[in-house]
C-alpha cells in the first residue's frame, strides 16, 4: 500500500509451486477499483547452502470499476501479468518486478520495481529480523516516472511488516500474515 494504490490479496497455496487468490485494489489518482482472481506460479527456485533465488509468473483476470470524470460508472474486464525475481542470503537481498495491467479502455499501465537490501544483524529462526532496503519504481505514465523509497522490513515467525517513505515523503506500509 502506497500513495499510488491500496491493495489486499488473499490466496491459498495448495502446492509450493503455485497459489490461487483474490485481489482487490484501489488506484488513488486514477480513481478506479480492480477486483480479480489471480494465479501465482513459481517457475524456478534455486537453493544453495547460502542463498535462495525465486522466479515467479503471476497473472489475474477480473473487473475494473471507475466513476472518474468521463468514466461514469464504467465497468470493464481487466487483466494483469507480472514477472518477479529475487535473490537473497541472510545478509543481502535483491529483487526485480515488472507488471502490466490492461482493461478495455481505462487501464493501460506498466510498472517496474527494483530493490536492494541488507540485514544489519543476523538472528536465528523465530527471532525478529530487520532489513534496510532501497526501492526504485518506474511508471512511465506518471508525471514522476521514477520514484525512490527507503524501506524498513521486519519479520518474525509468520508476520512481515514493511514501512517506507519516498523522496516526496509519501508513506508506504505493507503487512503479510502467513497461515
Amino acid at each position: 500500500n502506497d500513495h499510488t494504490r491500496n491493495s489486499m490479496l488473499v490466496h491459498y497455496t495448495p502446492s509450493f509451486k503455485y497459489s490461487l487468490g483474490y485481489n482487490v485494489e484501489y488506484w488513488n489518482d486514477k480513481e478506479y477499483w480492480i477486483n480479480n482472481f489471480n494465479l501465482n506460479y513459481l517457475f524456478k527456485r534455486v537453493n544453495t547452502k547460502k542463498s535462495q533465488a525465486n522466479f515467479y509468473l503471476k497473472s489475474g483476470l477480473g473487473l475494473l470499476y471507475s466513476d472518474f470524470d468521463e468514466n461514469n460508472a464504467e465497468i470493464e474486464y481487466v487483466a494483469f501479468t507480472k514477472f518477479s525475481a529475487d535473490w537473497e542470503t541472510r545478509r543481502q537481498f535483491f529483487s526485480y518486478e515488472t507488471e502490466y495491467i490492461r482493461s478495455e479502455s481505462i487501464a493501460d499501465t506498466f510498472i517496474q520495481k527494483g530493490r536492494i537490501g541488507f540485514a544489519p544483524y543476523l538472528v536465528g529462526y523465530g527471532k525478529l529480523h530487520t532489513w534496510l532496503m532501497y526501492e526504485l519504481n518506474h511508471m512511465p505514465e506518471n508525471d514522476d516516472t521514477l520514484t525512490s523509497s527507503a524501506v524498513l522490513r521486519f519479520f518474525k515467525s509468520t508476520h512481515l511488516l514493511e514501512v517506507g517513505v519516498d523522496e516526496k515523503r509519501n508513506i508506504s506500509m505493507n503487512y503479510i500474515k502467513r497461515f
